[in-house]
Formats: structure tokens, C-alpha cells, sequence
């Protein structure tokens, strides 16, 4: 949901954002991420990072928040939201692409799916949810294990027909992704189709900052969730 004060200061574009879960990014970004949006989170995989991530599927409580995860247990992550002050919703979802790879029991009341790879499966699954739920938001832990599963031409294409599912829902989706992983000349390639390019990083003070549209946002992650400094 977004902040009411965030109603008053961009009323013509409350409907048409989702919150970041901070208020002081929404203000930077006039009210929150766009609808609808992809929005790539890039950098090495630390709790910044997934902070990012965690705080818009939580912020948002008329969406339904997706939470696809090839990278961690849904349970991990759980705990992991809870210790960076950033508790998933209950009805969150999640589908899991960890478990089964992992040789680990998955988890009651998730989708599971075989690897990071079943991306038909992983399209029925949405396709059941996006008609059940008028509003739904995404996050992808991570788009790194898709590409490593799938090969880069796999990659573009699955991107490329998800961008077209996500315009046609009006929702919003976030991956997470390490760019060092991949080559220099697909990632820009890559990139392109997105909405939203963040960067997450340590600045020359060992500050952690977030880059993104030519602005750079030092934060920390607290007990509380992110907190712009």
C-alpha cells in the first residue's frame, strides 16, 4: 500500500505506482515503481540486495505478491525477511525451483518445480494466478539461475514473452541478478528490456548505495528494512 502522505504529494500517480517499501525511495521515485514495469536489481547477492526485493513484495497489500526463487528455500527466505525487519505477507507465493534441484523436501502450500529451466510450467502456474488475482506483484530470486539453466538465447526469449505477459496483467516485476556472471556483451543486450535498472553496491566509502536513473541513494539495511541515509 502506498504511504498516504505519498497520495498527497503525487495524487495524479497513486494509482499508477507501487510502493518500494520506503518511503523516502518513493518520494525519489514520484511514488514508487510504475505500473507496469520490469525492474532489474543488479549486484552481488548480499542482503542489500534481496532487501530490495522483499521490501516491495511487502509493502503492497492489495497485490498478490509471486515470489519465483531458485536461488533459497522459501523457508530461508522467510527467516531471512524476518531478520532484515521485512516480513513477507502471509498469502505471499512462492514457487519454488530450489528444492527439488537441492535433493531437499519442499514445502507445503508452494508450487515446486522440477529446475530453474520449467519455464512452461513456471507459465501455467502465473497464468492460473493472473486470472485468479486482479492485482499481483513479482519477484524473481534470481534471474541468474534462469540464465545458467537456460543459456543467454533462453534467456532473451523467455524475458521477451514475460515483458509482454507483465504489460498485458499491468503488474510489476523484479529480478535480482549478478551482471559479473555473465559476458559484457549480452548483458546491455539484456538490460534493454527493462524498465528500471538498479544497481546495488558499495560506493568508494564502502557505503552501500543504490544507482539508478543517474541518481545514487545511500541506504542501509536495519532491523526496520531499508533506510535511506
Amino acid at each position: 500500500m502506498i504511504h498516504p502522505s505519498l497520495r498527497d504529494v503525487f495524487p495524479s500517480k497513486a494509482d499508477s505506482v507501487v510502493s518500494t517499501g520506503c518511503k523516502e525511495l518513493d518520494i525519489i521515485l514520484e511514488g514508487g515503481y510504475e505500473k507496469p514495469s520490469m525492474i532489474l536489481v543488479d549486484g552481488q547477492q548480499s542482503k542489500e540486495q534481496l532487501a530490495v526485493l522483499l521490501s516491495m513484495l511487502s509493502a503492497n497489500q492489495s497485490a498478490l505478491p509471486i515470489l519465483f526463487t531458485a536461488d533459497l528455500s522459501p523457508s530461508s527466505i522467510r527467516r531471512k525477511a524476518k531478520e532484515l525487519g521485512i516480513p513477507l505477507p502471509a498469502n505471499t507465493v512462492f514457487i519454488d525451483a530450489y528444492s527439488k534441484p537441492s535433493g531437499i523436501k519442499a514445502e507445503d502450500n508452494t508450487f515446486v518445480l522440477d529446475t530453474p529451466a520449467s519455464l512452461n510450467d513456471l507459465s501455467l502456474i502465473l497464468k492460473d494466478l493472473f486470472a485468479k488475482h486482479e492485482e499481483v506483484l513479482l519477484g524473481f530470486y534470481s534471474l541468474s539461475s534462469i540464465l545458467f539453466a537456460i543459456g543467454e538465447r533462453g534467456g532473451l526469449d523467455f524475458i521477451r514473452t514475460f515483458k509482454a505477459r507483465v504489460e498485458s496483467k499491468g503488474a510489476v516485476s523484479m529480478f535480482v541478478i549478478d551482471s559479473s556472471l555473465f559476458k559484457k556483451e549480452f548483458f546491455p543486450v539484456l538490460r534493454n528490456f527493462f524498465d528500471l535498472y538498479i544497481k546495488v553496491e558499495k560506493n568508494a566509502e564502502g557505503i552501500w548505495v543504490l544507482r539508478f536513473n543517474n541518481s545514487e541513494v545511500p541506504f542501509r539495511v536495519s532491523g526496520a528494512g531499508i533506510e535511506v541515509l
